[in-house]
């Protein structure tokens, strides 16, 4: 009887002090079996001062509660979107297979074959056809190159350009039609910091009146772009150039569904 209760003794404290250890190897194989964990943020994710975004590569996008999950109303027009997290089922150092997105709430979760990530509106000039710059160096812009060449549909690789072999005029930002008038009246303004101001909204899309960066940030968002951002200036007078654009009705450098959007140099900014 005795070396009955002994037994039972060392059985009961054993699933006590091996409690913590199974659990935790629990916890590693539900990871296996189901991913890291799903992040949840409430803001979007940024570089500094500068928010991530993407742009939607197609209409109707297929929309998710959770990476995987129940599916939710689609996206039905193509455009741009803010960031707020990145999935993937092999760990957070592989490359995402979904992001959380939204505009100015998260939506939920898409895949990442419908998104390029794609923080500014900047792009570079390769003959008539504006190639989004998808990050950059001290020395190096990077771009993407499109499948069947302009259609801003399929991202086909992505390539390094030397700063220094960029011909003046050749890089600028997408403006959309319809926040052309914004950029105008930002480059009209008499006070520097409104001018200064529509430039880094012209960079960063943020043309939308009350989607600026607030004044203090300014300068931190500045430090985070290429330095060609600032020093690519033209003289004489960037709201008549921008104005004469502004009267082009129904011209597009660029364009899908309903939207049309104009290329303008980084010389021509305010």
């Amino acid at each position: 009887m005795i070396l009955l209760i002994l037994v039972g003794l060392l059985v009961w404290k054993g699933e006590e002090i091996t409690r913590p250890l199974r659990r935790e190897a629990g916890r590693k194989i539900e990871r296996l079996v189901k991913g890291p964990p799903v992040p949840a943020s409430s803001v979007p994710k940024s570089r500094g001062e500068v928010a991530r975004k993407g742009l939607l590569l197609r209409e109707g996008v297929d929309v998710f509660r959770l990476p995987k999950g129940e599916a939710l109303s689609p996206i039905a027009k193509r455009g741009f979107v803010s960031i707020y997290d990145e999935w993937s089922s092999r760990g957070e150092s592989a490359a995402p297979e979904f992001y959380r997105v939204g505009t100015r709430v998260p939506i939920g979760w898409i895949a990442a074959a419908d998104l390029l990530p794609w923080d500014t509106r900047l792009v570079h000039l390769v003959g008539a056809v504006p190639l989004p710059i998808v990050g950059w160096s001290e020395s190096d812009i990077e771009v993407i190159d499109w499948e069947n060449e302009g259609a801003w549909r399929k991202p086909a690789n992505r390539r390094l350009i030397k700063i220094n072999a960029v011909a003046e005029g050749m890089v600028g930002v997408l403006v959309a039609q319809i926040e052309l008038p914004a950029l105008l009246k930002g480059a009209i303004a008499q006070d520097p910091r409104i001018t200064t101001q529509a430039r880094l909204d012209a960079v960063l899309g943020e043309l939308t009146p009350g989607r600026s960066l607030a004044e203090p940030k300014v300068a931190a968002a500045f430090r985070e772009l290429p330095g060609m951002v600032q020093s690519r200036r033209r003289p004489g007078a960037a709201s008549e150039r921008i104005a004469a654009l502004n009267a082009e009705l129904g011209k597009a450098d660029v364009s899908w569904g309903d939207r049309r959007f104009r290329f303008v140099p980084l010389e021509d900014l305010p």
